[in-house]
């Protein structure tokens, strides 16, 4: 599964660990659900911390639908798994060219 994450200007990887805010719907990068702008605009105006935003893509509209609906395999994953390897990940920036 694809799970895409933002760090924020500025990140740094040898301090204390960022909150970290899981969205759902990864798959439509410039959707509603996540724009760089404003989550970099609420940091810069002191109304959230910097934080790392980590969105979860679907693999089909029959995954997010089940997926949605609470489903405990989904749940296993994003507390045993996802949660827990962004929490003790030192994220690296990689360079857009």
């Amino acid at each position: 599964r694809d799970v895409l994450v933002y760090t924020p200007p500025g990140y740094r990887t040898d301090g204390p660990p960022y909150p970290a805010v899981f969205l759902l719907d990864a798959e439509d990068p410039g959707g509603p659900i996540f724009s760089t702008p404003i989550v970099e605009n609420l940091m810069h105006d002191g109304k959230i911390p910097a934080v790392i935003v980590v969105r979860i893509a679907s693999p089909n509209l029959a995954a997010r639908s089940a997926e949605q609906a609470c489903r405990a395999d989904f749940a296993a994953f994003l507390s045993q798994e996802l949660v827990p390897f962004i929490a003790s990940a030192r994220l690296r920036r990689h360079a857009r060219g």
